[in-house]
């Protein structure tokens, strides 16, 4: 994939329109700040892709932000996902988001929690790794997620694992799609942690519902708590100088 930008008056994709996409509903995952994002499959080939669409167009297509799709994604392995392509069709600009058929992280960990208790630490395990894999492959690149989170964390049924893309490069720098924008980018690694919070959250959250006790061991949780909280607090604490 190649992002082109031009200094001269933004041009838009022609080759891809709304009219090669057949819409299947609102996206219940992957949704975009300040855009309405849908589910949909490309009619040539049959890829489910998610289609963002942001209106009025010109906040996103003033930066200039060209896609160019010059290989299809490959969802067999670990994955960061990416923008194919940017089209504009009536007023609006629409970001096309190829994804395997797939599931949110929060969903699939629930139904572990309550329907495969036993697999919970395995498939905890495996959650990392991968997490860890995919993290790991950006930084060896030169590159960061800076929005990891477990919204942006998705799987798939063939064992595909990945993560959605949270931003696109632009002429004016980084546009924010699927955080606040006011938030700041945070260290991969330290959101991993978070995430981990999270699965942890949902743990105690059914243990409760269901009245049962948490899946994952005390010891677990208040390790990843105790991280959580040094973390937090190393963000607040200004960095001081050196003194020699």
């Amino acid at each position: 994939m190649t992002w082109t930008t031009t200094s001269q008056a933004p041009q838009v994709q022609t080759s891809t329109t709304l009219r090669d996409f057949t819409i299947q509903g609102a996206a219940e995952i992957g949704e975009c700040n300040g855009a309405r994002s849908f589910r949909a499959v490309r009619k040539h080939d049959g890829r489910q892709v998610l289609l963002h669409k942001f209106r009025p167009a010109a906040p996103l297509t003033a930066l200039g932000p060209l896609v160019r799709s010059e290989e299809s994604p490959d969802f067999r392995s670990p994955f960061v996902s990416q923008f194919t392509d940017l089209f504009a069709v009536a007023g609006s600009a629409y970001l096309v988001e190829p994804l395997p058929l797939c599931a949110g992280l929060n969903d699939v960990w629930r139904h572990v929690l309550q329907k495969r208790p036993d697999q919970t630490v395995t498939v905890m395990t495996v959650l990392v790794r991968q997490m860890i894999s995919i993290t790991r492959r950006l930084l060896h690149e030169g590159k960061s997620h800076g929005a990891i989170d477990a919204r942006n964390i998705v799987l798939a049924p063939a064992g595909c694992f990945g993560l959605l893309a949270s931003y696109v490069e632009c002429e004016g720098g980084c546009q924010w799609l699927r955080t606040n924008v006011g938030d700041p980018e945070q260290p991969d690694y330290h959101a991993l942690v978070g995430v981990l919070g999270t699965l942890l959250d949902l743990d105690a959250e059914v243990a409760a519902a269901q009245n049962t006790p948490m899946r994952v061991s005390m010891g677990i949780h208040r390790k990843v708590r105790s991280l959580i909280y040094t973390l937090q607090e190393a963000r607040r604490t200004p960095c001081r100088p050196i003194r020699h």
